[in-house]
């Protein structure tokens, strides 16, 4: 049952107020009287209905039939009753800032020993290798440390990777080049994880994660 104002409704012996959904502040008239405003939290908390957004399909001149993509959006109805509606809505994609990620390689240790010294000894070349997700183009590495006997490598090397980042989303913007003749610019998002490899002769890779997201992986260089 609406009540007369139309800022309470009571459902069997359950009472809901405006004013407990509208705490900060009175919104513009435009967006509905008070029982609409109210029937719709209503019906949004009790899950009956799903948030309505509209999908239309993308299509091009050049190439007529073909989906290009889909936009989703909402439209808002306004009375002429109520005058101008209120200031619309900003969806002003957000921008990446940018940001650049230091890595401190100081050693490594317990890296397997798969190769042999002249004199018969166990032994490894290493160096890392890293690079970010998203961003293989721009792997880095580091000196060799050679012939390890003990699994141990000193390095103190530093990888610097900048990269462009949305902190509300926490994800990376990676931007490029679909076609040249198009010159179309595609963003690609994707989580932040750093992969650092430390390399042996075996090219085989282990990878550790830490709580930065970081991982390791060891190889040796080749050399005798």
């Amino acid at each position: 049952m609406v009540h007369a104002s139309g800022k309470k409704i009571s459902i069997g012996d359950q009472s809901y107020l405006l004013e407990d959904y509208e705490k900060r502040k009175s919104p513009y008239m435009s967006v509905g009287l008070p029982e609409e405003r109210l029937s719709l939290y209503l019906l949004h908390k009790h899950n009956m209905i799903p948030e309505h957004v509209e999908t239309r399909t993308l299509f091009n001149k050049t190439q007529p039939g073909i989906d290009q993509g889909k936009l989703q959006l909402w439209v808002d109805l306004f009375p002429k009753a109520f005058g101008q509606p209120g200031p619309p809505f900003d969806i002003t994609p957000r921008k990446p800032k940018r940001y650049v990620l230091r890595c401190i390689i100081w050693n490594t240790s317990e890296v397997i020993l798969e190769e042999k010294s002249i004199m018969g000894e166990k032994m490894s070349d290493i160096y890392i290798q890293g690079w970010m997700s998203g961003l293989t183009t721009d792997k880095q590495k580091t000196d060799v440390h050679y012939r390890s006997l003990d699994g141990e490598g000193n390095f103190n090397w530093r990888f610097i990777f900048p990269f462009d980042y949305l902190a509300v989303e926490r994800v990376l913007v990676i931007s490029s080049k679909v076609t040249a003749r198009t010159h179309t610019r595609t963003h690609t998002r994707t989580h932040t994880r750093t992969h650092t490899q430390t390399h042996r002769h075996t090219h085989t890779d282990t990878q550790t994660q830490t709580p930065r997201g970081q991982c390791l992986r060891a190889l040796d260089s080749g050399g005798a």
